[in-house]
């Protein structure tokens, strides 16, 4: 292009600022005598323009329904481009969140789970205790680690953890061992949003 763009410039801002082709056939420069400056929207919001240049007057008439196309594909793709980045994004943060939960837990000295109806999560501490393995383990309940006397103390919470989120407790109860003796536990109960 010559350095005299200025007519250019304009239809490219414009193009930008309002969101729509411009079709300019009045640029008598040395180099070109039709543009069109094509708007690319991110998110329904201007990210940029596109001009392309013809050496014939007139070059883009009857043009316009392709070049509207064109804008909203490429529109479109930076859409695209920008909900797979914030997906990956978030997939990161999110495993990355599980393998920091997963060290502390694993590395603590008390036993922690995690329970609806059977377990969900059990770190080696609560293994140990106990004397199962998380094979054992997920296929059973936490009632199934309580001692019959506590059994219907142990619904009890359950139910009112699953059904109220702000519920949470210390309770003091007997816990069984896999190989049946029992011990006294102290433990906090309290619920989180899971899935």
């Amino acid at each position: 292009l010559t350095s005299d763009a200025s007519a250019l410039k304009k239809t490219l801002a414009r193009a930008f600022l309002e969101g729509k082709i411009f079709i300019d056939n009045d640029t008598e420069t040395n180099d070109y005598l039709s543009s069109i400056c094509i708007p690319v929207l991110k998110q329904s919001k201007p990210a940029g323009s596109l001009c392309i240049c013809h050496e014939e007057p007139d070059f883009f008439e009857g043009y316009l329904d392709m070049f509207e196309d064109i804008k909203n594909t490429v529109s479109m793709a930076l859409d695209r481009i920008e909900d797979v980045t914030e997906k990956k994004t978030l997939k990161n943060e999110l495993s990355e969140s599980e393998d920091l939960f997963k060290t502390l837990a694993d590395q603590m000295q008390s036993g922690l789970v995690m329970y609806k109806e059977k377990f969900i999560y059990a770190n080696e501490a609560f293994q140990k205790m106990l004397g199962y393995t998380w094979d054992e383990l997920k296929d059973l309940g936490a009632i199934d680690m309580i001692a019959g006397d506590f059994h219907e103390d142990m619904k009890q919470s359950i139910s009112k953890g699953l059904s109220d989120a702000n519920n949470r407790r210390f309770v003091e109860l007997k816990a069984v061992k896999k190989t049946g003796e029992e011990f006294w536990i102290y433990a906090y109960a309290g619920s989180v949003r899971y899935k």
